[in-house]
């Protein structure tokens, strides 16, 4: 049995230059498992290459069409149930490891720590291809591993102890702080990894448009301060994906009258039976507001005024929203926090926007 899984969680993303940095390890006593979770054809092709070719891959294929929302944490929890070595080390794609990294790994490890590791972002393109080719001018900047504890290595059993990555980080999230908050929490001693002469380094790579949901970020934060205050964190492993209950669970800033619009499609949605389909194709042009009455900027200082002698009192500007109706971005938003919602009860989905047309085309199968 090998020392150690290097466990990396892949969606349509280019591994080239890790697979390349694992195969030329001084020593190879470790596998790197790929969990394929829904990859495009040309990328899934590749992959599977990759494991024909070299026989420290392990390449595992998991059916997530239910769940088209990148979910790095419930990834990882699949392949973390699935690793049969006992040491495990959670890696990203986009890293690149020196030779002599898992040579000094092995040698220096302690069975009852788990570690984080320091790892170095090259800066540019051009800086990659320095790099890459040997030559020593590249620029690159340390990452403190507390600030983003992405490499973790511990025993497999200590992931499972934990209780795996917290799920409700989808799309873009902080399961690793998450999960590296809850370590410290059990007062845990983490030790620090930064092997100078064979360090990791993280590749410079084109930023992905996210294009993030408003006050996501916002989300995932309040998430995290949940999930410390709690006395017993749940074990992700074994319970199924954490999901808003309501639209008033988090801070998302829909407006009225947006809500009217929002209160209309959700109950919509709860009439339908099991396998019939939700379907709307609409054009989301940008509405112009026109400009507040004076009644209404009279009424909106009146509101500060009531605020500043903290009364418990509000008067709404209706003619603000007279003219307001949903836009493109704010429809966006809208179904991007819906199919969160109401993950569990979608059987299949699929959502198509038209940036240049400001058109969304939004199909979904009750499950």
């Amino acid at each position: 049995m090998a020392f150690i899984t290097f466990l990396c969680p892949i969606r349509n993303r280019n591994i080239d230059f890790l697979v390349e940095s694992l195969s030329n390890q001084t020593e190879k006593d470790f596998i790197l498992m790929l969990i394929n979770d829904s990859s495009d054809d040309i990328y899934t092709t590749k992959y599977k290459k990759f494991a024909e070719q070299y026989d420290f891959i392990n390449y595992v294929e998991i059916a997530n069409n239910t769940k088209k929302i990148w979910n790095k944490a419930l990834v990882l929890n699949q392949g973390i149930l699935l690793v049969k070595t006992e040491n495990l080390i959670i890696t990203d794609a986009d890293l690149y490891f020196e030779k002599d990294f898992f040579r000094l790994l092995k040698q220096n490890y302690k069975q009852n720590k788990p570690y984080v590791c320091v790892f170095r972002r090259l800066l540019t393109k051009k800086d990659n291809e320095l790099y890459l080719k040997n030559n020593q001018n590249y620029q690159y900047k340390k990452i403190i591993p507390h600030l983003t504890p992405n490499i973790l290595v511990a025993k497999t059993s200590f992931f499972i102890e934990i209780g795996g990555y917290d799920t409700f980080f989808r799309i873009w999230g902080r399961e690793d702080n998450e999960f590296y908050n809850a370590i410290r929490k059990k007062n845990i001693e983490v030790e620090v990894i930064d092997f100078e002469e064979a360090a990791i380094y993280h590749l410079w790579h084109q930023l992905e448009n996210l294009d993030l949901p408003e006050n996501w970020l916002y989300v995932l934060q309040t998430r995290e301060q949940q999930s410390l205050a709690l006395e017993k964190r749940p074990n992700f492993l074994k319970e199924e994906v954490p999901s808003f209950h309501h639209f008033s669970s988090y801070p998302i800033a829909f407006e009225y009258p947006l809500c009217f619009q929002i209160n209309y499609i959700y109950h919509y949605w709860q009439q339908l039976k099991e396998g019939e389909i939700f379907y709307m194709k609409q054009n989301f042009d940008y509405v112009e507001i026109k400009k507040e009455k004076k009644i209404s900027i009279f009424l909106g200082f009146l509101n500060k005024c009531l605020q500043k002698l903290k009364l418990n009192y509000r008067i709404i500007p209706i003619e603000k929203y007279q003219k307001k109706r949903m836009d493109f971005k704010e429809a966006k938003d809208f179904i991007s926090y819906f199919i969160l919602m109401q993950e569990k009860y979608i059987k299949d989905y699929e959502v198509n926007f038209d940036e240049k047309k400001l058109e969304i085309e939004w199909k979904m199968i009750k499950k």
